[in-house]
């Protein structure tokens, strides 16, 4: 669940106690002019696929974050859950910071009933994380690490993951892990 929490934070993050990365987080407006507007959360080139999209939208000193995934499938819920995010954050210079207090979560492909528990489900554990910030690191290689801390900088459990910026949605697939 903590992986999927993490999807949400953009939607952007990997193993626990993964090293920081080297050098300089990107500015985000170079970021942000330099990469297409969707980012992608664990691509797989084999399938062209992703665990998670998400399209951001820049407004001010805000970005905003309409992200998208798969939960994985479950004896105890009938269809297959799609969960959208809504999200909006406080953009600094190399950072965004924020909480989903005011996200908003819905959840399609499952019966009424189940789409919002699970929604208020996510919300609240959502709402738990706390104010979180998220940096991006350019890889040598030329892909990103996003780093997502306390706003003090200190590490969040699944707080760094491989992201990829897509012209275009992308089809989506269950997490690995899971």
């Amino acid at each position: 669940m903590t992986r999927l929490l993490s999807l949400l934070a953009l939607l952007a993050l990997a193993a626990c106690g993964a090293p920081q990365p080297k050098g300089d987080p990107v500015p985000l407006k170079r970021l942000f002019a330099e990469t297409p507007r969707y980012e992608c959360l664990d691509y797989e080139a084999s399938s062209d696929s992703c665990e998670g999209i998400s399209q951001r939208r820049v407004s001010g000193d805000r970005v905003h974050f309409d992200a998208e995934f798969l939960l994985p499938p479950t004896r105890n819920i009938p269809g297959r859950p799609k969960v959208f995010i809504k999200a909006s954050f406080k953009l600094e210079a190399t950072r965004y910071c924020g909480n989903f207090r005011n996200a908003e979560v819905k959840v399609t492909g499952v019966p009424s009933s189940y789409a919002t528990d699970l929604a208020m489900i996510l919300k609240i554990q959502m709402m738990k994380q706390g104010d979180m910030c998220t940096r991006y690191y350019r890889q040598k290689n030329g892909t990103y690490l996003s780093v997502t801390t306390r706003p003090s900088g200190s590490p969040v459990r699944n707080g760094i993951s491989p992201v990829h910026f897509v012209n275009s949605p992308k089809k989506l697939r269950s997490p690995s892990m899971f």
